[in-house]
């Protein structure tokens, strides 16, 4: 419209004055400059057009049946069929030429089939959770093969070519029926991670110890009664899970682990630890429940980097001499054993966060927990602990208290200059009333205070009078 009336005002312009014709050169070259504009905005228009990128299709595709991939298999690389109901490969699987990642758990595959070792530039594969009871040698071509995972299923016989899974770094083999450690597994001079815990495995053969760089084993829930002292060649093993066996006894040997970093031996038969155990300098998590240690080794104290201990069910009496030496402890759970009171050197445990100690024999808080200064969560439950010294002031950096299942009748006002303490459980005593103090407790978040002596009234003041607090009668 706009060059139309242009167009009209010039033929108006020649028309009328031929002496006004430096005019009629201007609205010419108005009319000129407003075509060439109109064009090259149309150019640029249809410019940009033609550099905007096609719809990025995403990396990964989800398929509910094997069929539907299967239109896709010349440029999949990625694989999901998990809980796809497939009772088996099919053999069109080596269409699959690209795939990188095939992920078939889930499913009710019982075998399978030659052709899968046609996928040769697969890097991880996943059979979690299927009804394999065999693997023969199907899988030893897969050459680039990274990850492998068969846990969850019944197989009781390996046969694989390990020579050729060079490139294996993470292999799971964890709730199965293995009898023992699969031959040729030496040959994984690359592997990292090796899971094989929850089979039925009695003895470890010498080759899995010559897997030097292996940095997690775990060997959890078999029938093992004793650690070869080979295991020392596991020099850069940072995490060794040995829990849920008939093990005995620790090697001397198992001091040479420098790297050890996580060490679990839970629910076994182990009476002593030996003095070399304390030359794993780098251990900071250590799992010992459910044994029958009733001392620790003398040179504790050189374990300084240990931050987690956990020494429940034991059925102690005391806890073993020297654990006042692990002075870089944070937390430590000592619950559900027969303690009556700590040793005199449990206060020196300056960095400790966390204390567990329910469901033993306490009848009083033990003092040198008071002298616990960083100490944030104190669990007591299940004692016999009658009441709350004035002691618990000095506690500080207090913010979770847990009595609940003691003998106590009466909450301290000592309790409200806890000014970080946010949940108080106290359920299961003969507590008749909470002080008045409480309302200058501002960080106090919660009180549970179920089965105790509260009277009707009582209940009802403390609606009225701490309505932010979450109070559970």
């Amino acid at each position: 419209m706009e060059i139309s009336r242009l167009k009209n005002s010039t033929s108006v312009m020649m028309k009328t004055n031929f002496n006004k014709l430096p005019n009629l050169i201007i609205a010419v070259a108005l009319v000129f400059i407003l075509i060439f504009g109109a064009y090259h905005q149309n150019e640029a228009l249809s410019q940009n057009s033609l550099q905007q990128k096609p719809p990025q299709l995403k990396p990964e595709q989800t398929y509910t049946t094997f069929n539907e991939a299967l239109k896709d298999a010349a440029t999949l690389k990625r694989l999901s069929l998990r809980g796809a109901k497939l009772n088996s490969i099919p053999p069109e699987i080596q269409q699959f030429t690209e795939l990188e990642v095939l992920d078939l758990s889930f499913n009710n595959i019982s075998s399978l089939p030659a052709e899968i070792g046609k996928l040769t530039k697969l890097k991880s594969l996943r059979l979690f959770k299927n009804k394999l009871t065999e693997i023969n040698d199907e899988l030893s071509n897969l050459e680039n093969l990274q990850q492998l995972d068969l846990s969850n299923n019944k197989i009781s016989s390996i046969n694989l070519n390990f020579s050729k899974l060079k490139q294996l770094k993470v292999l799971n083999l964890s709730r199965n029926e293995l009898l023992s450690i699969p031959a040729g597994i030496s040959n994984l001079t690359d592997l990292k991670e090796f899971y094989i815990d929850n089979n039925k495995i009695k003895n470890l053969n010498e080759e899995l110890f010559n897997i030097s760089g292996l940095l997690t084993l775990n060997l959890s829930s078999n029938n093992l009664r004793q650690i070869p002292v080979e295991i020392s060649k596991l020099t850069s093993l940072r995490r060794l899970l040995l829990s849920n066996n008939e093990i005995e006894s620790i090697p001397k040997e198992f001091g040479s682990l420098k790297s050890l970093a996580i060490l679990e031996i839970d629910n076994n038969k182990i009476s002593t630890l030996p003095n070399e155990f304390c030359n794993l300098s780098e251990l900071t998590m250590l799992q010992i429940s459910g044994n029958e240690i009733k001392s620790l080794p003398k040179d504790m104290s050189k374990l300084n980097k240990l931050t987690t201990l956990s020494f429940t069910n034991n059925k102690n009496e005391e806890l073993p001499i020297g654990l006042g030496k692990l002075s870089g402890l944070k937390i430590i759970d000592i619950s559900n054993n027969n303690l009556k009171s700590l040793p005199e050197d449990f206060g020196h445990l300056q960095s400790l966060q966390r204390l567990i100690a329910s469901k033993n024999n306490f009848e009083k808080i033990p003092i040198q927990i008071f002298s616990l200064k960083k100490l944030e969560q104190l669990d007591l439950s299940y004692n016999n602990i009658k009441d709350i010294p004035q002691e618990i002031i000095q506690l500080e950096h207090l913010v979770s208290l847990n009595l609940d299942n003691n003998q106590l009748t009466k909450i301290p006002l000592e309790l409200t200059k806890l000014n970080k303490l946010n949940f108080l459980l106290i359920e299961n005593n003969k507590i008749s009333t909470i002080p008045d103090d409480f309302k200058t407790m501002k960080n106090l978040r919660v009180i549970k205070i179920k089965n105790n002596n509260l009277s009707e009234s009582e209940k009802n003041r403390l609606k009225t009078q701490f309505p932010n607090l979450k109070i559970s009668y």
